[in-house]
């Protein structure tokens, strides 16, 4: 797993470096989710 293609989200909208949860409006219980960018692929 390389880290340069993991991605996280905050609803739906992606985290940059030195945000805070403060600064995203986080509350108990809230998640953020975690991706792998794909790029790339072949035509069908």
């Amino acid at each position: 797993l390389n880290i340069t293609n993991v991605r996280f989200l905050f609803d739906g909208e992606r985290l940059h470096e030195g945000q805070t949860p403060k600064d995203l409006g986080m509350e108990n219980g809230d998640e953020i989710d975690v991706v792998i960018e794909q790029v790339g692929g072949a035509q069908l």
